[in-house]
């Protein structure tokens, strides 16, 4: 991805004329076949507890068949669990997480969006959550 001078991250697919995935300060769309993916990671060597609370909501009401939202436990660079999950649709439009969880020194946290039906346009979610951490 790349950073452009509309103040956001740009992916290298295109999807309804737009570039995917792309992200900005509080949303995400993902691409046809690449997710959009933030990650959160503590201090570096730190270990601890970690609780994640906020709504993942649809921009759109309007257009997009599906999106996924998920919160995901990193490891060394790769998913190792998805700690929470919702589908978002026209008429499922916000969902609300809580998550608490343990980290190990080195563990990172995803939130991640991704396709959840035939196509990727129109699937932007507003993914902003509330990261609490405690060594």
């Amino acid at each position: 991805m790349t950073f452009s001078s509309l103040w956001n991250w740009r992916g290298t697919e295109s999807v309804g004329g737009f570039p995917a995935p792309l992200m900005d300060e509080d949303s995400a769309s993902p691409g046809n076949s690449t997710d959009a993916v933030r990650v959160w990671q503590p201090p570096a060597g730190t270990a601890g507890n970690l609780q994640i609370s906020g709504e993942l909501r649809k921009r759109y009401s309007w257009c997009g068949d599906a999106a996924i939202g998920e919160v995901v436990r990193i490891r060394n660079g790769v998913q190792v669990a998805t700690l929470w999950s919702a589908t978002l649709s026209p008429s499922t439009r916000s969902a609300i997480y809580n998550v608490s969880t343990p980290l190990a020194a080195g563990d990172a946290i995803g939130f991640k969006v991704k396709r959840g039906g035939t196509a990727a346009s129109c699937d932007n979610l507003f993914f902003s959550p509330l990261i609490e951490f405690t060594p």
